[in-house]
């Protein structure tokens, strides 16, 4: 991580007051500055459906982080929805992955609840594939090498026992240093917990939560029915429960989209209800690959099977998924490394096969003519032999 200098807040006062529930729903200008325990806040770098994430100042361990700073109805999720998200967040903390962003600590200061995390410099991954869909030396390995890195670090999150739930490219960051993290758990549930009462119902009177009408490509938070983005959702998230299999689902979508520049699905594009989705979905067919796409085939039915829509057809694990399609980026490469030796061979081969088969003409050739020299005189020679007698 780059070298971080605190600014000096000298040069600008800013008031030196803690920050509230209030103070943190207030503008990314009025909280600038604030105290939340020992940080420090700078400025807001982002907004989410569980809240706020602002860029602040470790004043205890001199470093830049990011802070989420949940959003004052977060009860609304219904139970104990702030200590859940905190228990998730410490499970987090416990992940050690390149591919993960880093959570430092979750704490409450006061009457906001807030989750710490490694500060990254970079882009979100579409952005980048925004920023280079036009770029010729973009090519789709490097797009599925990227895809997989993100994939190791969803992988590493099903490993300690959390489901993402809203697996997407905008929830992926590059880095400034290259390296690919996943981000924004907001979403996240502890899959063996089946704490999901803000899945479908309400948590108080197990009444389910009406479905509004949705656009495919908008998240859906805690008031919806589902929760995710439409777009990226397996049927069975659309209809209320997710597993790690419906994230590996979601992975495949996004996948299958920055390579072929299209969804798997065609999804309406006015407004419909998660129902409707999950209807198109089930029913629908898998695009094909755009005419003259250079993505190997093995790939589109590597991505086919994570698109089932029966979670029980899918690849038994996000790992397996990652697996198949990393042998076919091997194979790929060791053929266009062996590739012009290949060719080499084949071409001496075949420039022996001419030379032997002129150089069998030619010692017919010479066969032919030292027997004409050999044997011709003696024929000729007693001819005129008897022609003379």
């Amino acid at each position: 991580m780059p070298n971080f200098v605190m600014p000096n807040f000298e040069d600008s006062p800013i008031p030196n007051r803690a920050v509230t529930a209030d103070v943190a729903a207030d503008t990314a200008a009025a909280i600038s500055g604030a105290e939340l325990d020992r940080f420090v806040i700078l400025q807001r770098i982002a907004s989410g459906g569980m809240g706020q994430i602002y860029a602040a100042y470790d004043t205890r361990l001199d470093r830049k982080v990011a802070i989420k700073m949940l959003r004052r109805d977060i009860d609304s999720l219904g139970g104990n929805a702030r200590q859940r998200l905190l228990r998730e967040a410490q499970t987090l903390a416990r992940i050690s992955h390149p591919n993960v962003v880093h959570v430092y600590e979750a704490g409450v200061s006061g009457d906001v609840y807030f989750i710490v995390m490694e500060f990254v410099r970079g882009v979100t991954l579409s952005t980048w594939l925004a920023h280079h869909a036009s770029d010729p030396n973009i090519h789709w390995r490097m797009i599925l090498g990227m895809f997989i890195d993100a994939g190791r670090g969803l992988a590493a999150v099903h490993e300690a026992g959390l489901i993402h739930r809203d697996f997407k490219p905008s929830n992926v960051l590059v880095g400034e240093d290259g390296r690919v993290r996943v981000v924004d758990f907001g979403l996240a549930r502890t899959e063996a917990s089946g704490e999901d009462a803000d899945i479908g119902e309400s948590a108080s009177s197990g009444v389910p939560i009406p479905i509004p009408q949705v656009n495919p490509s908008t998240r859906l938070t805690c008031e919806d029915t589902a929760v995710g983005t439409p777009a990226y959702m397996a049927p069975e998230q659309l209809s209320g429960t997710a597993d790690r299999r419906s994230d590996q689902y979601s992975f495949s979508v996004a996948l299958f989209e920055a390579l072929y520049g299209k969804l798997p699905y065609p999804l309406p594009l006015r407004k419909s209800s998660p129902h409707r989705l999950r209807q198109r979905i089930v029913e629908g067919a898998i695009e094909m690959p755009p005419w003259g796409s250079k993505v190997p085939t093995s790939i589109w039915h590597t991505l086919v099977r994570g698109l089932s829509p029966m979670a029980d057809a899918r690849h038994p694990s996000m790992d397996t998924l990652l697996d198949k399609l990393e042998r076919t980026l091997k194979r790929r490469k060791q053929w266009r490394r062996w590739w012009p030796a290949a060719m080499t061979l084949v071409f001496a081969g075949m420039l022996l096969g001419v030379a032997s088969t002129l150089g069998t003409q030619c010692g017919i050739d010479s066969l032919d003519r030292s027997f004409d020299r050999s044997f011709a005189p003696s024929f000729g020679g007693p001819s005129n032999q008897i022609g003379q007698e």
